[in-house]
């Protein structure tokens, strides 16, 4: 089931990879590239939601549900499903990040109860 969903994200028109991460860095359940292609994004996603949480309290406007890294060639797009993973996708420079970021919530709401 959690496969699915994921895939269901990779699928999208734009999307290059789409990845379940843990809170230690570890992959999981990885559509459109190698596991260990993706060990550097990783080891970093669990940095980029705790920078994205200290400047979000700096503004008193909580912990962050979605960030997005912007690129010259695409953007990373990683939501939080609960305090132990999250979703993280790639997507190509011009994709329609509106409907990636929709999306990836929905899978977020979806993997909740299966992790």
């Amino acid at each position: 089931m959690k496969a699915a969903i994921v895939g269901e994200v990779a699928a999208i028109e734009g999307v290059s990879w789409c990845a379940i991460s843990s809170i230690e860095g570890f992959i999981h359940e990885v559509e459109g590239a190698p596991a260990v292609f993706l060990e550097g994004i990783g080891s970093l996603i669990p940095s980029i939601l705790n920078t994205a949480s200290i400047l979000l309290s700096n503004i008193e406007l909580g912990n962050p549900k979605i960030v997005t890294l912007n690129g010259v060639d695409g953007t990373l797009v990683v939501a939080t499903i609960n305090d132990s993973y999250s979703i993280v996708c790639k997507t190509e420079k011009g994709a329609n990040l509106g409907m990636v970021r929709k999306q990836i919530e929905i899978a977020s709401e979806n993997l909740l109860p299966l992790l």
